[in-house]
C-alpha cells in the first residue's frame, strides 16, 4: 500500500511512503481535506536518523489497527523537521508550553485550520506504566474533538495567544554589560559535572557552543577554570561511547552521565562543530589527541558523508539491520575469534570489552585505561603498544565494513554544510593540510552552483534533482555567509569574501525586523503560521541570530557602515534581559556578546597569496577568535571601498601584514613572528 508521500524527496517522508496510515505530506491538499471531512489533523514530525521516530514508525504507523483507527478519525499528516524547520519550531513551542517538555518524534494533534490542542512525542501502541497508548489518545482526542468543538477552539486560542504575547513581548535593553559572560560561566559551573565533563545531568549533549564561549572566557579573563572544563569534556566525550572509536565521528548524545552509551545515529552538524572546537582547543594546547580526534572525524566524513559533487550529507541512522546500534557494537566472542590471542587480550584491556558488555550483552567500545598502563601490563612499550592498537582499530574496521551499514540520509543541507565547511577550513588552515581546505573550496563551489540562485539561497539539494523549491531560512543564511568568510580567511581569495557580502546583504535585507529590532528566521518567502518561528536553543547549534549578529560585526567593520553597526547593536541589545535571567538559555549568545564588546582586531595581508602563507599561518598557530583576516593581493582592484584599504601597500616588495583595531594600524611587517606579537598587544592577549 502506497501513501501520498510517494512523490516526495525527503527519506524522512519516503520510508512512511508504505505505511497503512494515509498520510499527506505538509500542504493545501490535506488542510483541505480536514475542513471538508471536519476531522482533526494527527501531525507527526520527525526526521530520518532519529530512533524513537523508528520505533512509533515499527510499533504504530505499520500497524494495521493503529492505522485504520488514525485514517478513520484523523487526516494524517507527516513532516520532516530538516526540511522544514519552521513547522518543528512552532509546533514543538506549542507543545513545550502544553506540556513541559518536547523531543522527537513530536506528535501534536490540530484542528483543520492547523491550530494545536493537544501532543506530546512518543508514545507506545498500547498504555504501558507511565505512559498512555496512542490506541486510547486517538480515539480520546477525535471524541473530545468532536463532542467539545467550543471548549477546544476556546482553548487553542488562548494557546495561541499565550504563544504570541511571548513572542511579542519587548526584551530590549538600551545598554550591556560584560558581567552577562561572568554570569553565564557561573551558571556552568554550577553545573558541571567534575568526574565525567559535560553538565551533571542526563542524557548529555555534547553542546560545542557552550564550550566555544568557554575557550572565549577563558581568553577573555585568562579564566583557567573555563579551559580546564573545556578540557576535561573534550577528554571524556572523545574517549567514551559517543565517539566511534573505530571509524571516528560522533554520535548525536549520551543516555549517561560517563558518555559511555550514545544514541546511535551521527549528525552532520554534531560533527561539524565538534571539529571546530577541538581545532580550537588545539590550538590553545596543541595536544596530539585534539589533532586525531580531528583527524580521525574529518576522515569519517570524507568517507561518509560526502558527496562527489562535493555537497556533505545530513546524517547516519542510528539503527542498521532493524536493531540499534548493530554496526558499532562488539560481543566478546566476536573480538576472540577476529584477532589473535595477543590482540584480543590487548583490545580487550584498551577497549573495556568483556563478556557482560555495557549495551544489550554487547560492547561499546571506550578508550578509559592509558596506552602506558596497557604497555605495562603487556610488557611492551608505550611506541609497541601504540602500534598493536593501530593494527587492532585496522582489523575490526575492516571487519565491520562487511556488516550492514546505517542508513545515510543523503539530503544536502544549506546551513548544515556552511558549518562543515567552516570545520574543514579552520582545520586545513590549522593543521597545515591543504586537501582539508581543497574540500572546503570544493563544497563552497557546490552549494554557490547548486543552492544559491539570483542571490537567493535554497535550503535542500537531493542528489539527483532539479533546482531546490524550499527557499532558506535564516540559520541557511548565517552559516554559509560565515563559513564563506571563513574560507576567505584561510585562502585569502578574494572571491569568498565577494560572495560573503552579498549574501550577507541579502540576509540583512531578508529577515531583519526593523520594528522589533532582531532578526526573524523566516521572510516573505516563507508559510505563514499560526506563531513565528523563532530560535529557542544556541547550545546544540549556533542560534542564526548570534550568528547572524556577528555577521553583522564583520560587514561594518569592512564596509565602515554605522547602520550595520546599530543593527548589531540593536540585535544584542534585544537579546541581554533574557541572557540576564538564564545565561545559558541560549549560550551561543553569550559568544556574540563577546565579540560584540571586544574590539576585534583586524587583520589585512596584501601580496600574492602564495607568498602570504607564512604570514597567514603564524595568525592561526594561536587561538584568536575576534579577529577579522582580509587578503588582497597588491596588483588587484579593491572589492569595496574601506579605510581598511586606505593607502596599504606592500613594503620590501614583499607580503605585508597590517594589525590594526578600529583603522588604526600598527607598523606593517614582512615577519610572521613580528606579527603575531603585534596581533597579541593588540587583542590584549
Amino acid at each position: 500500500m502506497e501513501n501520498k508521500l510517494k512523490y516526495e524527496k525527503s527519506l524522512y517522508l519516503l520510508q512512511h511512503a508504505d505505511n497503512p496510515v494515509n498520510w499527506f505530506p505538509w500542504g493545501k491538499d490535506a488542510f483541505s481535506e480536514a475542513k471538508s471531512q471536519n476531522k482533526p489533523i494527527f501531525l507527526s514530525i520527525g526526521y530520518s536518523s532519529c530512533h524513537w521516530c523508528h520505533v512509533m514508525a515499527h510499533e504504530s504507523f505499520e500497524n494495521d489497527e493503529i492505522a485504520d483507527i488514525i485514517n478513520k478519525l484523523f487526516i494524517p499528516i507527516k513532516v520532516d523537521r530538516e526540511e522544514r524547520p519552521d513547522i518543528d519550531s512552532v509546533y514543538m513551542l506549542a507543545i513545550q508550553v502544553m506540556t513541559g517538555h518536547g523531543g522527537w518524534p513530536l506528535t501534536a494533534f490540530l484542528t483543520p485550520t492547523g491550530k494545536p490542542f493537544f501532543g506530546g512525542t512518543y508514545f507506545p501502541p498500547d498504555d504501558r506504566p507511565g505512559h498512555v497508548g496512542i490506541k486510547k489518545i486517538l480515539q480520546s482526542v477525535s471524541s473530545a474533538y468532536h463532542q467539545n468543538i467550543n471548549e477546544i477552539t476556546e482553548y487553542t486560542e488562548k494557546l495561541i495567544k499565550t504563544i504570541q504575547k511571548m513572542q511579542e513581548e519587548t526584551r530590549y535593553q538600551e545598554t550591556i554589560q560584560d558581567d552577562i559572560l561572568t554570569k553565564g560561566m557561573q551558571s556552568f559551573t554550577n553545573s558541571f559535572d567534575h568526574n565525567h565533563g559535560g553538565t551533571g545531568y542526563q542524557p548529555k549533549f555534547p553542546q560545542p557552543p557552550l564550550y566555544e564561549f568557554l575557550l572565549k572566557y577563558h581568553l577573555r579573563e585568562k579564566n583557567q577554570q573555563a579551559y580546564n572544563m573545556t578540557d576535561i569534556t573534550l577528554k571524556k566525550m572523545q574517549e567514551g561511547g559517543i565517539y566511534d572509536q573505530i571509524g571516528g565521528g560522533f554520535h548525536r548524545y549520551s543516555t549517561d552521565m560517563s558518555w559511555t552509551v550514545p544514541h546511535f545515529e551521527k549528525m552532520l552538524y554534531d560533527n561539524a562543530l565538534l571539529i571546530k572546537l577541538y581545532t580550537h582547543a588545539y590550538q590553545i594546547n596543541p595536544n596530539e589527541f585534539f589533532r586525531e580526534t580531528v583527524t580521525q572525524t574529518l576522515d569519517y566524513v570524507i568517507r561518509e558523508m560526502m558527496s562527489k559533487s562535493g555537497g556533505f550529507y545530513s546524517s547516519q541512522d542510528a539503527d542498521s539491520d532493524g536493531t540499534e546500534g548493530k554496526f558499532f557494537v562488539w560481543s566478546l566472542h566476536e573480538i576472540n575469534s577476529i584477532l589473535e590471542p595477543e590482540l584480543s587480550e590487548i583490545a580487550k584491556t584498551y577497549f573495556n570489552i568483556t563478556e557482560q558488555g555495557n549495551f544489550e550483552g554487547f560492547n561499546i567500545l571506550t578508550k578509559r585505561v592509558p596506552i602506558d598502563q596497557v604497555a605495562a601490563k603487556f610488557g611492551i612499550t608505550h611506541d609497541e603498544c601504540k602500534l598493536k592498537i593501530i593494527e587492532i582499530e585496522k582489523i575490526l574496521f575492516q571487519k565491520r565494513k562487511m556488516r550492514v551499514h546505517p542508513l545515510c540520509d543523503t539530503k544536502i543541507i544549506a546551513s548544515w554544510n556552511g558549518l562543515m565547511l567552516s570545520a574543514f577550513a579552520e582545520a586545513g588552515i590549522v593543521f597545515k593540510c591543504p586537501e582539508y581546505i581543497q574540500i572546503a573550496k570544493k563544497n563552497a563551489n557546490f552549494l554557490l552552483s547548486n543552492m544559491v540562485a539570483d542571490n537567493d539561497i535554497y535550503r535542500i539539494y537531493n542528489e539527483p534533482t532539479q533546482f531546490p523549491s524550499i527557499k532558506g531560512y535564516l540559520e541557511d543564511y548565517a552559516f554559509i555567509v560565515s563559513s564563506l568568510f571563513t574560507l576567505h580567511e584561510v585562502t585569502l581569495e578574494t572571491k569568498w569574501l565577494k560572495q560573503a557580502i552579498n549574501l550577507g546583504n541579502q540576509m540583512i535585507a531578508l529577515f531583519w525586523d526593523s520594528e522589533k529590532k532582531c532578526f526573524k528566521d523566516t521572510n516573505y518567502n516563507h508559510e505563514t503560521l499560526f506563531a513565528n518561528p523563532q530560535t529557542t536553543d544556541g547550545n546544540v547549534l549556533p542560534s542564526s541570530d548570534s550568528v547572524a549578529t556577528e555577521i553583522l560585526i564583520k560587514m561594518a567593520i569592512l564596509l565602515n557602515n554605522d547602520d550595520l553597526r546599530q543593527m548589531a547593536q540593536e540585535s544584542v541589545n534585544s537579546k541581554y534581559l533574557q541572557l540576564i535571567e538564564s545565561p545559558l538559555s541560549n549560550v551561543s549568545w553569550l559568544s556574540t556578546i563577546d565579540s560584540f564588546l571586544s574590539m576585534p582586531t583586524e587583520i589585512l595581508i596584501i601580496g600574492d597569496k602564495e607568498k602570504s602563507k607564512e604570514l597567514l599561518q603564524s595568525i592561526y598557530h594561536s587561538y584568536l577568535p575576534n579577529r577579522l583576516i582580509i587578503g588582497l593581493r597588491s596588483d588587484q582592484e579593491l572589492p569595496f571601498k574601506s579605510p581598511l584599504f586606505t593607502n596599504k601597500t606592500q613594503i620590501n616588495d614583499l607580503p605585508t601584514a597590517f594589525v590594526c583595531q578600529n583603522y588604526v594600524c600598527d607598523t606593517p611587517t614582512n615577519d610572521p613572528i613580528q606579527l603575531l606579537s603585534t596581533i597579541f598587544k593588540e587583542s590584549n592577549v
